[in-house]
Formats: C-alpha cells, sequence, structure tokens
C-alpha cells in the first residue's frame, strides 16, 4: 500500500540555524567536532530530508514534536549512540534553530534541562532573530 499525503512540501526548504546566546558562545562547532564521520552524515541526511517537509511531516524516525513548535532531531552513530537535537520551528523566518543537543539512552536525555533551554532561546530569537542566530554550515544542504 501506497501512503500518500495531502500535505505539500514547502516552497523554499527550511533554513536551519544555531542558536547564539547573548555572550555570542557557539556550542555547536565544537560538538560538532566530537561527531564520528558517520554520525555527521546520518545528521546530513536526517536534516537535509526534514528541510523540505511540511511540519505534519516531521515525525519519527527523524524527528518528533514537543508541541509549541518544538522538536527534537534523531540520529545514531556507528556505535548506537542515540544523538538528538531540541530547537523550535520560527515560522516567521521559515527555519528551526537548533538550541540544545543531547544523547538519549533508555529513554533518557542527557542533558534533560533541553525543552526549557529551547523554549528561553525561543524568546531570545523572537525578540532579534539576526542577533541569535546563525545559519548552520551543514545545515542547509
Amino acid at each position: 500500500m501506497l501512503l500518500q499525503s495531502i500535505q505539500k512540501s514547502p516552497e523554499t526548504p527550511w533554513g536551519i540555524y544555531w542558536y547564539i546566546a547573548d555572550s555570542g558562545r557557539n556550542n555547536f562547532t565544537k560538538w560538532d567536532k566530537k561527531l564520528s564521520v558517520k554520525g555527521r552524515v546520518k545528521r546530513n541526511t536526517a536534516l537535509k530530508y526534514l528541510r523540505v517537509e511540511p511540519l505534519p511531516r516531521w515525525v519519527r524516525p527523524e524527528a518528533s514534536s514537543l508541541g509549541n513548535h518544538l522538536y527534537v532531531i534523531h540520529f545514531n552513530d556507528e556505535n548506537s549512540t542515540a544523538h538528538r537535537m531540541c530547537g523550535f520551528i520560527d515560522l516567521q523566518h521559515h527555519a528551526f534553530v537548533i538550541c540544545a543537543t543531547m544523547i538519549e539512552k533508555d529513554g533518557i536525555y542527557t542533558p534533560n534541562d533541553y525543552e526549557a533551554r529551547s523554549l528561553s532561546a525561543k524568546i531570545d530569537v523572537q525578540v532579534d532573530f539576526d542577533k541569535h542566530t546563525l545559519e548552520c554550515p551543514w545545515g542547509n544542504l
């Protein structure tokens, strides 16, 4: 059976951005360097797929919704380490803003404050998108 969706792909792919705090710190570059090559490829594949999908198709295995436009993107590396990226959809800028990275083991995320961090970042970004985001170099494939 072929499943079809009435949801059309967005005309413009979603932009992928990193959240930048007032301090200007970018923890994502450091995190990215720790990922294996296979982990980066799987992350990029998930992002490449999600960029062109409407939000109703942001579902497992690539992503899951936490509500309030918050999403968790899922990917594993060759050691089956379950990496996660949490962020939110900014509809005004047609973008997904990555706010936190985590590891999932046995259904528990570390660090566990990813949702609160993402909601706090969302407030900053809504005030000044350009100041608090940086286009992600590996997200806009």
